[in-house]
């Protein structure tokens, strides 16, 4: 900083070199059988230590003081040591790594490893152990010669806790009955422990037993024929193998009974009596129709003799009513009655034909017809109803008595083909109309599935920007903020148009599981486009990765403190426990969660409350299950608690704090507080004349006991008639005046003691007390002043004064030159102390 001081950095390291040259006795003397330095080699000393501090499964910190557990198979399975105790005692978080992993067979049981017990193969440290046993992570002392010590562990088998069932047809967890087993072997019921399916497999899944809701067993569950058909309430016992071998849990299945008003029912004829087909009945010849049920949606294995169909037998065209029903006296019927519930009420034509020939133009109006619109295509498919030509017997319908019927999957929703301008999936049929037509004619076509879409949206169509520019960045370090406020999305069809925000959401998931709504914490997020109204293509994502921070010394500090060489915090009486703050890549400081990391305190290697006045060391260990951080563990010094002298205006975190508190302390006195307050004024500005006292002070020559004259011609006289002689100032001034170090106002007798003085006065007045002890020298000024914006500010008359300072990292370390800017209080204190930073001088020092 100042030449003073570099001259006593250089004496301490020619004193170390000289030390160091010296081949002779020891420089102190040590108590018989005693030595400098324990004769243990450091890979004996690292051997005979032990790893303290671990972290396991996603970075979670592992409890040493017991044998930690892994789950087998679990992604993300390892174990990462982080803090060393030596066997002297003192611990390191660096210079060793894990090289291996071993199996371990405690022969003596004492709990420790020896390694004799360590199994002859061993596993390369990428490849976690896969089965179940009991390991030692080998930890390798790389800066220590290579010796190794070990973290003990074992792998247990998965868990089937939380084990959950559900209909692999549907996906759904609710059941239904649908006349058919929930077998979990070759069936449709599956089983899920949180997003992952466990199958039922003797090498590596579970085996199953059923009960019913008395607790009775109903069979084993490998068997289909002994799987649940009925509505009813279950219990599936589930008996781990393989990975899950140990975990046995039970799952509660529930199977709800098919409401048959919400079913579609079909009528059926009996062959003798009439046919029935698409809804329309042709009458026979002879006799009336008798419909009974042929098919009913969601119910397998249909027996038609377990319904009864009541209502008025078809004797003539017309149309009918009839009521669906479970039949009370069917073989079943005890044990459907609670599977199936109330009652179905289906609608029939009975007429003299039956259409039996719909074509659409020159196609058959099917399932071939079309099978998906695309609304965004410029000639995309019509329905147009005068194309479609429906026949009975070879006779043609009249088309006034044909409808089309379009039946929206999702709600049931029943309209014409208008329908199919909205994006969606439809079953479209032609019918018709036997009651326009008098009944001459009847019947249906089949129902085909159309899928109407608005276009596709694509990989290539899906625009991100992220803070604006086109050119995305995918990958940030962790902030805490949500890096989602930043990325604007656009998606496009396949032709170009845009897609309007209402037709698409947006689906966030992070490390491909958790699905999220912002992007903040450490992972990679897949950012996914989700439509009803348009074919969205499987690859259709944009990726964001959000980086951990690694934390290290220089990158955290205490809130709320001087943070330049040290952090400094303020004496109270009151054992401190400050918070932290870390500094991102983006170099914003932001407070640091008090729940990744555990902070201890040392002086002198010893573990101490951070409460009297000194220097610490703060001893860090950060575990963070998140994974935003992950440093493991670091030591920070420079942790200051001091006893200066406080003012009430001067917060202890701002950038002049610890100078002002410096420069007020009894070791140095450059500055006071305004008379016997607690207020410092560090914004105000500074008096000239106060300047001169500074400058006294820092010579060791104001003495306050004696300073400031009060009876008439006892006054310390000055050459400038605007200093009254028995001011406080006037003794300071007349010193300074005389050396030169101050002078009058452009060659006048005047001092002008109480205006405010420039950056660039102060610059003079500081140069020249330097000089008169003939510590300044030769300086660029002009490439010195040349790296500043404000070089202009600067007087030519002060340019070197200026240039010297700023040479010797007094000013303008903290702001631009401002040269002709008045400075202020708390300034002047950071550059006084900046300037004599070993305090004030003695007095004999200085050339009086």
């Amino acid at each position: 900083m100042t030449a003073c001081r570099n001259k006593a950095r250089g004496a301490v390291v020619a004193a170390l070199a000289g030390a160091l040259t010296l081949g002779a006795a020891p420089v102190m003397a040590l108590a018989d059988g005693a030595s400098l330095m324990e004769s243990s080699t450091p890979s004996t000393n690292f051997a005979a230590g032990k790893v303290t501090i671990a972290l396991g499964l996603n970075n979670a910190p592992l409890d040493l003081s017991e044998l930690p557990e892994f789950e087998v198979g679990a992604e993300g399975n390892k174990v990462t040591p982080v803090q060393v105790t030596l066997g002297d005692g003192s611990t390191i978080t660096s210079g060793f790594k894990v090289v291996r992993y071993s199996v371990w067979t405690d022969t003596d049981k004492d709990g420790k490893v020896d390694a004799g017990e360590l199994g002859a193969s061993t596993i390369d440290e990428n490849e976690f152990p896969a089965s179940k046993g009991t390991y030692v992570a080998v930890v390798q002392g790389t800066e220590y010669d290579n010796a190794e010590i070990y973290v003990p562990f074992k792998v247990v088998n998965k868990s089937l806790q939380g084990a959950v069932a559900y209909d692999k047809v549907t996906g759904s967890a609710t059941l239904t009955y649908n006349g058919t087993a929930y077998a979990i072997v070759s069936g449709t019921l599956g089983i899920k422990v949180g997003d992952e399916d466990v199958a039922y497999n003797a090498q590596d899944g579970f085996s199953a037993t059923w009960y019913d809701a008395d607790g009775k067993i109903i069979g084993n569950g490998a068997d289909p024929a002994n799987a649940p058909v009925y509505a009813g309430d279950y219990t599936l016992v589930l008996d781990g193998t393989g990975a899950y071998l140990g975990s046995k849990v039970s799952v509660p299945v529930k199977i709800e009974p098919l409401d048959l008003s919400k079913a579609v029912v079909t009528l059926g004829g009996t062959g003798s009596t009439g046919t029935f087909e698409n809804g329309a009945a042709k009458l026979p010849t002879t006799g009336g129709v008798a419909p009974t049920v042929s098919a009913i949606s969601g119910l397998n294995a249909l027996t038609a003799t377990d319904f009864v169909v009541s209502g008025t037998t078809a004797v003539e065209n017309g149309t009918y009513q009839y009521t669906v029903k479970l039949d009370e006296d069917g073989a079943n019927y005890d044990a459907l009655k609670g599977s199936i519930v109330n009652e179905a009420t289906v609608s029939l034509d009975v007429v003299d034909k039956i259409a039996d020939d719909f074509k659409y133009g020159d196609e058959d109006f099917d399932g071939d017809l079309v099978s998906e619109i695309d609304l965004s295509a410029e000639d995309h498919f019509v329905l147009d109803t005068d194309e479609l030509v429906v026949k009975a017997d070879g006779e043609e319908i009249d088309p006034e008595f044909v409808d089309v019927i379009v039946v929206d999957k999702e709600t049931g929703e029943q309209g014409g083909a208008e329908m199919l301008s909205t994006p969606g999936d439809y079953y479209v049929y032609a019918t018709v109309d036997a009651e326009a037509c008098g009944h001459e004619f009847g019947g249906s076509s089949t129902p085909f599935l159309v899928h109407v879409k608005s276009g596709d949206i694509m990989n290539a169509t899906l625009y991100v920007t992220y803070k604006g520019e086109t050119d995305t960045r995918d990958v940030e370090s962790y902030t805490g903020e949500d890096f989602l406020d930043d990325l604007t999305i656009q998606v496009k069809d396949a032709n170009g148009n845009v897609v309007p925000a209402t037709e698409y959401d947006i689906v966030i998931t992070r490390d491909g599981k958790e699905e999220v709504d912002s992007i903040v914490d450490h992972g990679v997020y897949t950012v996914s486009v989700e439509s009803d109204s348009y074919d969205v293509e499987q690859d259709t994502y944009y990726t964001f990765e959000v980086k951990s921070v690694t934390l290290k010394l220089d990158t955290v500090r205490a809130l709320g403190t001087f943070n330049d060489e040290h952090e400094f915090l303020v004496y109270t009486g009151e054992t401190l426990t400050p918070g932290y703050e870390w500094k991102g890549s983006d170099d914003v400081w932001r407070e640091l969660p008090a729940d990744v990391y555990t902070v201890t305190y040392e002086q002198d290697h010893k573990q101490v409350e951070l409460k009297e006045p000194g220097e610490y060391t703060a001893r860090f260990v950060i575990s963070d299950a998140k994974g935003n951080f992950v440093a493991t563990a670091f030591d920070k010094g420079g942790i200051k608690v001091s006893a200066k002298k406080v003012f009430a205006d001067v917060a202890n975190d701002q950038w002049y704090s610890e100078y002002v508190y410096t420069a007020a302390s009894a070791e140095f006195g450059y500055m006071t507080g305004y008379g016997d307050s607690k207020f410092f004024g560090p914004a105000d500005s500074i008096k000239r004349g106060d300047v001169a006292v500074v400058l006294y002070k820092m010579a060791g020559l104001y003495n306050e006991d004696d300073n400031g004259a009060t009876e008439p011609g006892t006054g310390f006289d000055t050459p400038f008639s605007d200093v009254d002689s028995n001011d406080y100032w006037a003794e300071a001034i007349q010193w300074a005046a005389k050396l030169g170090i101050v002078s009058g106002d452009g060659g006048a007798d005047t001092f002008r003691p109480g205006d405010p003085v420039t950056r660039e006065e102060l610059a003079k007045m500081l140069y020249r007390y330097m000089e008169l002890q003939g510590k300044t020298g030769e300086v660029d000024v002009d490439a010195v002043l040349g790296a500043y914006e404000d070089e202009s500010s600067v007087s030519d008359w002060a340019r070197t004064y200026v240039a010297w300072l700023v040479e010797q990292e007094v000013m303008g370390q903290d702001s631009g030159l401002e040269g002709n800017k008045a400075i202020s209080r708390a300034e002047v204190a950071a550059m006084t102390v900046r300037l004599q930073p070993e305090g004030r001088l003695s007095g004999d020092d200085f050339l009086r």
